[in-house]
């Protein structure tokens, strides 16, 4: 492969190229990563907003000349691009190459990482169908954020609901907050979207950045998130839920053996933000923890039966 980093166009037509750049595109997989052109020619196609150079490096063996690859500075938003013949980023099978991206910013600074989309899609048909259709009965194990390992890159798949989103981002301290980076893909008219972030683990905060049907952009936390910032900041982070064992089975047993739709029912309807504060504190709301012990106590010494 050869090495250049000229300024020349994008070969993507205006329909998919400004929709990137202003970032309102709904689905960026489809533009970024290797794409064939035709049976001789490839292009790949690396976003990157803030990036001076962009070097391709393959990470798959046994490829006949594969090597590291230069790519073209072709919009100065942070779109990088390089034709390559097929055969250089393809097995005989048809699967694209795994690669490596080496970028090196405005500032100087070298960052490595893997190109998030360079990666397939996670979720299958029948999830999406279920879940658009309103009846996945483990919608959780889709949605929200799900550490996994994907082509031997270790990092986390993001997945939400928004069918009136025109676009939405991964935003998190792993990206600096900055939607421009991890534009997410849409499934049709499922209105799931979904992106595999690498190398974002367990314990990194985040939030979804959505632009909304008029043009309006938002900031929201995850809707199915694991695990939330207890006091008044409202990202969640990534927490793999394998991790967690349950201590419930003497409830669980009791509750199998009791008839609740003939016992006496009495709910106390709370707002868990605002029932309780710690004044020494900054006035801030209890943690669950705290609201595990204090709610629980005052309910049952009230007479209630259930909690809203």
């Amino acid at each position: 492969m050869e090495n250049s980093n000229q300024h020349v166009s994008s070969s993507l037509l205006d329909d998919d190229l400004y929709p990137l750049l202003e970032i309102r595109h709904s689905d960026p997989h489809r533009l970024l990563g290797v794409h064939g052109i035709d049976k001789k020619y490839s292009v790949i196609r690396v976003w990157y907003p803030g990036a001076h150079s962009v070097l391709v490096r393959p990470l798959s063996k046994g490829i006949k000349e594969c090597s590291s690859l230069m790519l073209h500075h072709v919009h100065a938003d942070g779109l990088f691009e390089a034709e390559v013949e097929t055969a250089c980023v393809e097995t005989k099978k048809g699967v694209t190459i795994s690669y490596e991206l080496e970028v090196i910013t405005s500032s100087g600074e070298k960052i490595t990482l893997r190109d998030p989309y360079a990666f397939a899609a996670q979720l299958g048909e029948l999830d999406l169908y279920l879940l658009s259709e309103g009846k996945h009965a483990e919608a959780y194990r889709c949605l929200g954020a799900h550490p996994r390992m994907v082509d031997g890159a270790l990092g986390t798949l993001f997945a939400l609901w928004a069918p009136n989103a025109q676009r939405v981002s991964v935003v998190g301290d792993f990206n600096n907050w900055d939607g421009r980076f991890h534009m997410m893909r849409r499934h049709g008219s499922s209105g799931i979207w979904e992106i595999f972030l690498p190398e974002v683990k367990e314990g990194a905060h985040y939030k979804y950045e959505l632009r909304g049907p008029h043009g309006d952009v938002f900031l929201k936390t995850d809707p199915y998130g694991f695990f939330a910032q207890h006091d008044l900041r409202t990202a969640c982070m990534v927490y793999d839920l394998d991790r967690y064992r349950w201590n419930d089975q003497q409830w669980m047993t009791s509750r199998a053996s009791t008839d609740r739709y003939c016992t006496p029912m009495s709910i106390y309807e709370v707002h868990l933000g605002s029932w309780r504060r710690v004044p020494e504190e900054n006035n801030r709301p209890l943690s669950y923890l705290e609201l595990a012990d204090q709610l629980v106590a005052y309910v049952l010494e009230m007479g209630f039966t259930h909690v809203e």
